[in-house]
C-alpha cells in the first residue's frame, strides 16, 4: 500500500492488509489533486478510497479544507467515525454536521474546534453557508458520496453554486455504486475535467449469492419466521414502503423472530440502537425501507431478504450491498412467485447468478427437494397408459391363444333359473274343508 506510516498504523490496528480495487486505482489521481468519478459496488471500501488520500494531503490548520457531502444523517456520522482515527493520526480534526443535531451547538463547535474535515448533509451544509459559517472559498476538495443520490434535480443547482465559489485549483470527487446522467457528464455541472475510475466490471462478487425463494404473499410471514431459525441468521429485511413494513412488523411482533425497525419515521437514536442490537446479537433482523439501504455498514450481516421485490436495479444493488462487505460471504434472498423470478432476473441483470433456493426444515439448499405427489391429471394419464397396455396384451394373446387364455375368454354358461314351488302357508289362514 502507498499510504504513509500514520495511515498504515491505523489500518494495521483494523487488520486491513491490502487495498481494494477502487482504493488502489483512485489513490494516485486523488493524491495529485485530480477531480475523479469513482464507481464501485457497495462494500468495496469507497470511504477509504476518497478519504485516506485526502487526509494525507490535508495540512493541519487548513480550516474547512475538505467538505464531504452525504445523503443521510446516519451516513454522515458513519463516515465521520470511519475517518476520525486516520485524521487524528495526521493531526486533523473532523466534524459531522447533520440536520438532527443541535444547530446552535454545531455553530459553536465550528468556531471552537475549527475542523479541517467536515462531513455534512446537504440541508445543514447550505444552512451553514447561508449563515456564512462555512465558506466555499476555503474548501480545497468537495466529495459527493453516493453521488447519484445527491445529484438530483432539486440539489444540482445548489451544489453547482457551491463548487463555483471554491478555489479554481480545488478538486471534486464523485463516488458511488451506480452512475447517473450527471456523473456521466460531470463537466457540465462542475466545469472541472474528470478522471473516470469505474471498477464495477472488474469485480466479480462471488462472495454474494443471489437466491430466490418461491412463496406466495399470504405465506411470506410464516416463511420469514422459519428463516429466522437458520444457523447464524442475521438479516436486513427490505420493504418498499413504511406501510408494508409496519403491517408485517405488527404480525411478526407475536412471533419468535426478534427484530428492530429502520424506517423513514424512526429517529436517529432508534436507528442507531437497531444497528447496534443486531451487531451484538440482541435481535436477529432489521426491518428496513430503501432509505436504510444507502451506505449502512453492518459488519458480518449474513442475509439480505427482499420481502418486497425492489423496483429498480439501483435499489437491488444497494440492498444487496448491505451483505458480503469487504469480501465476507453473504446471501440475498428475494421472495415471490415464478413471475417475480423472471422479472427480477431481468431487472437486476443477474442471469444465471439468480438461483432458486428451498427451505427444507430449518435449512436452505439449492438442491430441489423430493418430488411432490403427482397431480390428478398425471395419475389419470398413468391410468390410461396402463389400460392401453393391458388392451394390447390381450389383443396379442387373442391372435395366438393359449389353452388358459381360451378358458379365460370362454363365456361362462348361463345358469338355468329354477322356479321353486312354494307351499302356501296355511297357518292362521283358516280351514277351507267341508263342514261336519
Amino acid at each position: 500500500m502507498n499510504y504513509n506510516d500514520n495511515i498504515q498504523a491505523i489500518l494495521k490496528e483494523q487488520h486491513i492488509t491490502k487495498t481494494t480495487e477502487i482504493q488502489s486505482r483512485s489513490y494516485q489521481s486523488i493524491k495529485e489533486g485530480a477531480s475523479v468519478v469513482g464507481l464501485s459496488p457497495t462494500g468495496t471500501g469507497k470511504t477509504y478510497a476518497y478519504g485516506l488520500p485526502l487526509i494525507e494531503k490535508t495540512n493541519p490548520g487548513d480550516y474547512q479544507s475538505v467538505i464531504i457531502l452525504e445523503p443521510t444523517n446516519e451516513l454522515a456520522v458513519q463516515v465521520r467515525d470511519a475517518l476520525q482515527p486516520f485524521a487524528k493520526a495526521q493531526g486533523l480534526k473532523t466534524m459531522a454536521l447533520v440536520g438532527s443535531g443541535n444547530r446552535k451547538r454545531q455553530i459553536e463547535n465550528l468556531k471552537k474546534k475549527k475542523p479541517e474535515i467536515i462531513i455534512a448533509t446537504l440541508g445543514r451544509l447550505f444552512d451553514m453557508v447561508t449563515e456564512n459559517k462555512i465558506k466555499p472559498q476555503k474548501a480545497n476538495a468537495l466529495v459527493l458520496d453516493e453521488a447519484d443520490d445527491l445529484l438530483v434535480l432539486d440539489s444540482i443547482d445548489m451544489i453547482g453554486s457551491f463548487s463555483d465559489e471554491m478555489p479554481e485549483e480545488s478538486q471534486i470527487l464523485l463516488f458511488g455504486a451506480t452512475d447517473s446522467e450527471t456523473t456521466q457528464n460531470p463537466e457540465e455541472v462542475f466545469g472541472n475535467a474528470f478522471i473516470l475510475v469505474d471498477v464495477r466490471p472488474d469485480i466479480s462478487k462471488n462472495n454474494i449469492h443471489h437466491r430466490f425463494l418461491k412463496v406466495g404473499n399470504e405465506n411470506k410471514t410464516d416463511v420469514l419466521t422459519r428463516l429466522s431459525s437458520v444457523d447464524d441468521f442475521s438479516a436486513m429485511v427490505f420493504f418498499n414502503s413504511v406501510h408494508s413494513l409496519e403491517k408485517v412488523a405488527q404480525t411478526m411482533s407475536h412471533r419468535a423472530l426478534k427484530f428492530g425497525v429502520l424506517a423513514n419515521n424512526e429517529n436517529k437514536m432508534q436507528r442507531q440502537r437497531a444497528i447496534s442490537d443486531l451487531q451484538k446479537g440482541k435481535i436477529d433482523a432489521i426491518f428496513a425501507t430503501d432509505i436504510a439501504s444507502r451506505g449502512m455498514d453492518i459488519k458480518n450481516l449474513k442475509y439480505v431478504i427482499n420481502y418486497d421485490l425492489p423496483r429498480s436495479q439501483e435499489s437491488y444493488i444497494h440492498r444487496a450491498g448491505r451483505t458480503g462487505r469487504m469480501d465476507a460471504q453473504g446471501t440475498v434472498i428475494s421472495m415471490g412467485n415464478n413471475h417475480d423470478f423472471r422479472d427480477l432476473k431481468k431487472l437486476a441483470n443477474l442471469g444465471d447468478q439468480l438461483q432458486k433456493i428451498y427451505l427444507v426444515g430449518h435449512h436452505l439448499t439449492t438442491d430441489k427437494p423430493f418430488a411432490q405427489p403427482k397431480k390428478e391429471e398425471d395419475l389419470q394419464a398413468q391410468k390410461e397408459t396402463h389400460i392401453d397396455k393391458t388392451r394390447q396384451e390381450l389383443s396379442d394373446k387373442s391372435d395366438n391363444p393359449t389353452t388358459e387364455f381360451k378358458k379365460a375368454i370362454q363365456p361362462k354358461p348361463k345358469k338355468k333359473k329354477v322356479k321353486k314351488n312354494r307351499k302356501r302357508k296355511q297357518k292362521n289362514k283358516g280351514y277351507h274343508g267341508k263342514k261336519s
